[in-house]
């Protein structure tokens, strides 16, 4: 829909011979248009005076001005309209400049917008460079949720629209206000279970690995009712999935770890090639970041892992030749350390049954010869923690194991690790990630005769 000053054109392209014709559905006003530019109206008008003062203390009015001829619309929240913010919340994204500047950008589209120029849904991009929703419907033209009325005053380089409700960009909201915007209830739930409401709206900085409804979803159900049965439950599952200070995905480094707020237990962060990992999760929203800190939105429920690797492969059972092998070689001068550099390991673990099928003499000759026996073992064991996610379709990984190279590949919903499937996936424990195989993976021929990685320790930690 084309306009002139907001002025609908109804029939276009109206060829004459002296010139061309275009009708509209009104007069133009040439007393509606102001002299003065946006900034001036704003500053100037007593309705805008909390919007006015905000763009003072900020220098936002020379931001404006700078943008030259180019047309610009104002998105003008009255001072009512701040008045529905409460009253310590609107102080606090006012005295934050860089909430306060997100939120004053966040008001200003870099075009003109005339309502009848809206006829289906659509977007606009603001100063901070994201794009505001703009809908239509029989009660008149919405941005993001709220009525745009239909009072504005033009000036000489853009509009001014008069708005009841603010638009509260991200870096203007608390933690919690973002995670409601992103609709995370299961969250918000356990959040308020827990007695942590107060924590996350006005302290901070933190940063929250956030599961997503499916990922709660996903959890036996018996499980997500423990979460929710008391305070010291809820709370426990939501500091366990937050973090002190402001970290964003771009400053995340491989293998890192960081204390939870929980202050027991670490998250164990990973950079994928196309994924960024904290412990069995993946990031599926990253970097929303709000006015006390960061969201992430991941795809799985974390739950501490306090258990070894060895234990855990004990309690589940079916692991007697690989626990067998991994003593005899973590033992010694020559032992294999899985500590090497705090880094944790992946573990390919192929079940006794796996075992069996190399035959009893196979068995028996590799666990006489230590040197073999050894290039057997570190051939399953791969430095950093790779979680079943991270390995996305039709991309084939080589891993560096701590003897040779893996590749690992997702054939539909199979993980396969060379020839071997992966039938149970992502065991969490202290040592790593264990994902368990149905064949062994023997040493190839071209590869090395020792391990590559080959450093002295004890093994006791396993």
């Amino acid at each position: 829909m084309l306009t002139v000053n907001c002025r609908t054109i109804v029939r276009k392209d109206q060829e004459a011979t002296n010139g061309v014709v275009h009708m509209i559905d009104s007069l133009l006003d040439p007393g509606a248009v102001m002299s003065r530019d946006v900034s001036e109206i704003v500053s100037s008008d007593g309705r805008f005076s909390v919007l006015a003062k905000a763009m003072e203390e900020s220098a936002f009015f020379n931001k404006l001005r700078a943008a030259g001829n180019a047309a610009i619309t104002i998105l003008a929240p009255s001072d009512e309209a701040f008045q529905k913010i409460p009253a310590s919340r609107l102080d606090a994204i006012l005295k934050d400049k860089e909430a306060r500047l997100a939120l004053l950008q966040n008001h200003v589209l870099v075009h003109p917008l005339c309502a009848p120029a809206i006829i289906d849904d659509h977007s606009m991009r603001t100063f901070a460079g994201n794009r505001l929703r703009l809908e239509c419907d029989a009660q008149g033209v919405s941005v993001e949720g709220s009525r745009l009325r239909n009072d504005f005053v033009l000036g000489s380089n853009g509009l001014v629209h008069m708005m009841d409700d603010v638009l509260l960009p991200n870096r203007a909201k608390n933690l919690l206000e973002l995670a409601e915007s992103e609709r995370l209830t299961t969250f918000m739930e356990l959040v308020k279970i827990g007695g942590v409401e107060e924590a996350f709206s006005k302290f901070g900085a933190y940063t929250i690995f956030i599961p997503s409804e499916a990922a709660f979803y996903s959890l036996p159900e018996e499980v997500l009712q423990d979460m929710r049965s008391s305070q010291e439950k809820a709370q426990a599952a939501i500091l366990y999935h937050a973090t002190q200070g402001r970290l964003l995905t771009n400053k995340i480094k491989d293998s890192e770890i960081v204390m939870s707020l929980d202050e027991e237990n670490p998250l164990r962060l990973s950079v994928y090639r196309k994924a960024i990992g904290v412990e069995c999760a993946v990031v599926e929203k990253a970097d929303m970041e709000g006015q006390n800190g960061v969201i992430h939105i991941i795809n799985r429920v974390m739950i501490p892992a306090n258990i070894s690797a060895g234990d855990l492969l004990r309690r589940e059972g079916n692991f007697k030749t690989f626990l067998q092998a991994m003593e005899l070689v973590m033992t010694g001068s020559d032992a294999l350390d899985l500590s090497a550099g705090g880094i944790s390991s992946t573990f390919f673990v192929p079940t006794d049954a796996a075992f069996e099928e190399l035959g009893a003499t196979v068995i028996e000759d590799a666990l006489k010869n230590r040197s073999f026996l050894k290039t057997i073992v570190a051939n399953h064991v791969v430095p950093g923690l790779f979680n079943s996610d991270s390995f996305k379709t039709n991309l084939i990984y080589k891993l560096p194991s701590m003897f040779g190279t893996l590749d690992v590949r997702r054939i539909e919903n199979i993980l396969k690790v060379r020839e071997a499937s992966v039938i149970k996936t992502d065991l969490m424990n202290t040592n790593g990630v264990i994902h368990v195989i149905d064949k062994v993976l023997m040493p190839e021929m071209d590869e090395p005769a020792e391990p590559l990685v080959q450093i002295r320790g004890d093994g006791a930690n396993f």
